[in-house]
């Protein structure tokens, strides 16, 4: 039981809770594939992935398998695709990649973005076939979000 000055800790706590409960779960069945689901609306929480590094969510797509490479990526999308957003988490850094490509299929190929923080327009066809380049900035456990709006 928390008493009113830990109130503000309850989030945090349960979290940590179902990580511990999570942890031995996967522990004692690792060959199980446990799937999470974020319920719709795009809500995912990136710890969530260490324990089940699949998750679902209205208008989600896996881009790439945490199972092929040191990356993984999702994309969410409203139903229209007017509005994107890419996650895209790299494991251990690697000296050797200059950066860290990411396609992104399943949009309008005719359509333009434009990614939201830099302004830069960007074809569909562009992103689903050459993709996009990000930094790979030293460090591992890396979390990248790409925001993008159709023009």
């Amino acid at each position: 039981m928390l008493n009113q000055s830990q109130a503000n800790e309850y989030s945090h706590r349960y979290t940590m809770g179902l990580y511990s409960i999570l942890n031995t779960i996967t522990t004692l069945f690792p060959e199980v594939l446990f799937e999470n689901c974020s319920s719709g609306g795009g809500r995912l929480d990136a710890g969530m992935l260490y324990f089940m590094p699949q998750t679902w969510a209205s208008e989600f797509y896996r881009l790439e398998s945490p199972f092929d490479s040191n990356h993984c990526a999702w994309m969410f999308t409203d139903k229209a695709r007017n509005k994107i957003i890419v996650y895209l988490f790299r494991n251990i850094y690697d000296v050797s990649e200059l950066s860290l490509l990411v396609k992104i299929p399943f949009i309008d190929l005719s359509a333009d973005y434009m990614k939201i923080n830099s302004h830069m327009k960007y074809s569909g066809s562009e992103l689903a076939t050459c993709g996009i380049a990000s930094p790979n900035p030293i460090g591992d456990f890396l979390a990248i979000r790409l925001d993008f709006k159709k023009c």
